[in-house]
């Protein structure tokens, strides 16, 4: 088929979606009978993750930023003397 259509109403993130859950459109036959074969897994958005991503490095970045270049400037001093 062209395409297939699936409910995910009450579905969550890692859920899995089995062929034995889908109703196939007229004329569609399965190549595989087992009715638990997973056929797709549910996941986050690539832009969600890429956005949670991104704000958790510039969390660690502002913290990092002060501390970190006062420890690699002390450590200069104490390699340098």
């Amino acid at each position: 088929p062209e395409s297939i259509t699936v409910d995910l109403t009450g579905k969550d993130i890692g859920d899995t979606i089995h062929i034995g859950a889908i109703t196939l459109p007229p004329g569609a036959k399965l190549t595989n009978d087992d009715p638990d074969f997973t056929i797709a897994t549910i996941v986050p958005p690539a832009l969600m993750t890429s956005e949670a991503e991104e704000e958790e490095a510039e969390g660690e970045e502002g913290e990092g930023d002060g501390g970190g270049e006062e420890t690699t400037d002390a450590e200069a001093a104490e390699g340098g003397s």
